[in-house]
């Protein structure tokens, strides 16, 4: 929301605000901005995470993904927090992933629920 250059950015001024104009809008997004507010996170009360990111997304760049993981691993290690944190990018793909490929969607489905069932079993 800071970058008016992304795609989508000026489109959604007129839902969010601009931060860029209005203090109070930017703070209202921070207050929520999932990197910024990792600093606040109780790592010991956080669960095993998978998280996705696509190379053609065009409402979230792969690289927030990557930064917000990155992150959250170091406060792990300073948290001694052993829970999973996993990440998969895939580089075909955009923000709704294999919109038309129903074989990689159930594979996509596959690994979210062996994911979850990693984590209910004891």
């Amino acid at each position: 929301m800071l970058n008016s250059d992304l795609p989508l950015t000026r489109i959604e001024y007129n839902e969010w605000g601009n931060p860029l104009e209005n203090k109070e809008t930017y703070e209202y997004l921070a207050s929520y901005a999932p990197y910024d507010n990792i600093s606040s996170i109780k790592s010991q009360q956080t669960c095993s995470i998978l998280v996705t990111a696509a190379m053609k997304d065009q409402r979230v760049s792969y690289w927030h993904p990557l930064k917000w993981v990155a992150r959250m691993r170091i406060k792990q290690l300073i948290d001694k927090n052993d829970n999973l944190l996993i990440l998969k990018v895939d580089k075909e793909r955009g923000h709704f992933g294999a919109e038309n490929d129903q074989s990689k969607r159930i594979k996509d489905v596959a690994l979210e629920l062996a994911f979850l069932i990693s984590q209910v079993q004891n």
